[in-house]
């Protein structure tokens, strides 16, 4: 008994114990969290209070495709937005869990043909302004709505 719960403890000691990657090293370590590229997330993210303020996730380009792949952004420490993209076309947010965000999940603004798919937003929702959205498949936990 004494050996394996040394055993245990060495192993516990030894694996990396990873809950979240923070925004501000989405896509890569110290990138602030602007997205000019789609990216596909690989565990969840938080927002620390290391860096953004406003915002977790920030697109500067047209054609980005954020699959959160079943993963949480949790935005605790943002005072805004979760992620956000304005004057971009063709952006696509998908398979998202939003929780935590004070003012909204996100914001899609003045964007053409934007894609909002399969997202779980839980006390928090979503703007979006433009033309030709495709809005399907998302649920809205304790506050409602997509407002655009």
């Amino acid at each position: 008994m004494k050996k394996e719960a040394i055993l245990l403890i060495s192993v516990l000691l030894i694996l990396p114990i990873t809950l979240a990657v923070d925004c501000a090293d989405v896509p890569y370590p110290g990138a602030d969290g602007y997205l000019n590229e789609s990216y596909t997330l690989t565990e969840n993210i938080t927002a620390s209070s290391r860096g953004q303020v406003n915002r977790c996730l920030k697109v500067t380009a047209d054609d980005v495709t954020l699959d959160c792949n079943g993963y949480t952004i949790d935005s605790k420490n943002i005072k805004r937005s979760s992620f956000s993209s304005i004057g971009y076309d063709r952006i696509t947010v998908k398979n998202c869990n939003f929780i935590n965000s004070i003012s909204n999940a996100f914001g899609i603004n003045a964007a053409e043909d934007a894609q909002i798919l399969d997202n779980t937003f839980a006390d928090d929702d979503a703007g979006w302004s433009g033309d030709g959205a495709l809005i399907s498949g998302n649920t809205f936990r304790d506050r409602f709505g997509i407002d655009g």
